[in-house]
């Protein structure tokens, strides 16, 4: 580093991501370990002398996290951030354009706070902005001045990002932040390169999870900077491990009782994989001791499969997750993975661009059914929506919330009708009647008082490309449902239906500022 430039005009960042606050905090065993480790990135913080936090997304693992987690986070913050250590370097940049505040301000110039270690956080897919007012879980911390939320940014068809401007002695430091946008959408503008994903608690019991944990100290001086790596010592211990029971030598297949001796055998394996996470145990005393194991037993014949869950019982007191530690898997046969291959191609077919939505592919998929095997009381634009906020967002109950809202609303259109043109036998017909006449009201309303009548082409792309579908959505989701069409005092037509209704990215060598 430059001979001219000291300790004092060294910017120490300590760099941590995907916390993953509140998973599976219902768990009797694991439902502290997020906050556990959370806490241990705050003490290294001031361990390792920081001069902030810098939060890469997924502070939260919902966006909608409990009161319970929301307080114990709050409490942390209050615990490691408040005190009357001075900040040591400076904000410059305009506040309005960085926070999205009502009285937006960097917390640490809040004359009513005492900042001891500023945190710095954008938001990331799981604790992304939703709900009324579109708001972060993050908005809740910034409130309360407890951390700096930066990085958030709703206008998808241009991204420009204004640098939060920092400046510690003659070290000047411009921090980008983008909060979560669809990895497609950017794949233009952050294209190649080898990143590693830091990530603090297990979330996935998979084999890119069972790497150690840890965080990063970023030292920036003047126009030079390394990273260090800072190991994380209260993780739970993890081995994961794939057993291909064709491959193994020792095993008798040919036995009578072949499961039986499949789980003998899948028993001493996983003694040894409990050894082997002994050894990940660091002597840190809040380091949880039961292990997070995961074996993948994969089989060629039904007569080597046992009960998975059964079996994890009897390591209910030696490992954290008995209830999932074996995961059964038939082995692919070279016939399945060419078929695998061909269904890629089918996919791929589908999926034509990059920039398809998941509500997209939800409409393109029931435009290519035959004629009259698509939806008929639900409508393909409203069901994306919701599979949207499903899979985007892991609203557990956006697809139910919809559906029941589709059907009061498809029942209410019926009672508004006649009963003498209502049946049982053409209530279909009627639903279908009914959309249409919605969509002419659209294209009536877009065009002016002189439309008359529409194609059936351009009422559907009206009714796919109409922004209010979206927007009554999100008022359903968000608990504001609007109320169905009034009812006329006519006698009520009942309908029964016969359906049943699962990260900051660092580049290996990272380009000086």
């Amino acid at each position: 580093m430059p001979a001219e430039l000291g300790t004092e005009d060294e910017f120490r960042i300590l760099v941590a991501t995907d916390n993953h606050l509140g998973y599976q905090e219902k768990h009797g065993e694991r439902g502290s370990d997020s906050m556990t480790t959370f806490e241990e990135i705050l003490q290294l913080a001031h361990e390792k002398e920081a001069d902030f936090i810098l939060l890469g997304g997924d502070l939260f693992h919902e966006n909608k996290p409990s009161r319970n987690c929301v307080i114990q986070c709050s409490q942390l913050l209050k615990k490691y951030c408040l005190g009357d250590r001075p900040v040591a370097f400076e904000y410059l940049s305009d506040p309005s354009q960085d926070f999205c505040m009502q009285e937006p301000r960097v917390n640490f110039h809040d004359p009513n706070l005492n900042i001891a270690m500023p945190v710095f956080s954008i938001h990331g897919n799981h604790d992304d902005i939703s709900g009324l007012g579109d708001t972060a879980a993050l908005e809740l911390l910034s409130v309360a001045g407890l951390i700096n939320y930066f990085g958030r940014w709703t206008d998808l068809k241009s991204v420009r990002l204004a640098p939060v401007l920092l400046q510690k002695g003659q070290t000047k430091l411009a921090l980008y932040g983008l909060g979560n946008v669809r990895d497609e959408r950017l794949h233009r503008i952050f294209t190649g390169g080898n990143r590693m994903m830091g990530s603090s608690v297990a979330t996935s019991l998979c084999d890119a999870e069972a790497k150690p944990k840890a965080v990063g100290l970023l030292t920036v001086r003047g126009k030079e900077f390394r990273m260090e790596s800072v190991p994380l010592r209260t993780v739970r211990p993890f081995v994961f491990r794939t057993l291909r029971l064709s491959e193994c030598a020792s095993l008798d297949l040919t036995v009578r009782d072949v499961s039986a001796a499949v789980q003998q055998y899948v028993a001493a394996y996983v003694d040894d994989l409990l050894l082997e996470a002994e050894e990940q145990l660091t002597g840190h005393e809040k380091q949880p001791r039961r292990p997070l194991v995961r074996l993948r037993v994969e089989y060629s014949d039904e007569n080597q499969v046992f009960q998975g869950v059964r079996f994890g019982q009897k390591y209910s007191d030696r490992v954290a997750n008995p209830e999932d530690m074996i995961m059964l898997k038939r082995e692919r046969t070279e016939a399945e993975a060419r078929a695998d291959a061909v269904d890629g191609g089918a996919m791929a077919a589908v999926v034509q661009h990059e920039e398809m939505r998941v509500e997209d592919f939800v409409v393109q998929y029931f435009a290519q059914l035959e004629e009259g095997a698509g939806l008929h009381v639900l409508d393909e634009r409203k069901m994306g929506v919701a599979v949207n906020r499903f899979v985007l967002k892991q609203e557990i109950g956006a697809i139910s919330d919809v559906v029941k809202h589709q059907i009061k609303r498809a029942v209410a259109e019926l009672q508004a009708r006649s009963p003498l043109e209502v049946s049982e036998a053409n209530a279909r017909e009627e639903l279908a009647r009914a959309r249409e006449e919605r969509a002419q009201k659209k294209l009536e309303k877009m065009n002016g008082s002189g439309a008359t009548a529409a194609t059936a082409a351009t009422a559907d792309k009206l009714r796919a490309d109409s922004d209010e579908e979206e927007e009554e959505m999100r008022g359903v989701l968000e608990g504001g449902s609007p109320p169905p069409p009034p009812l006329p005092d006519v006698a009520a037509v009942t309908i029964i239906s016969d359906s049943d209704s699962d990260d900051v990215m660092m580049p290996d060598d990272p380009p000086a500022l």
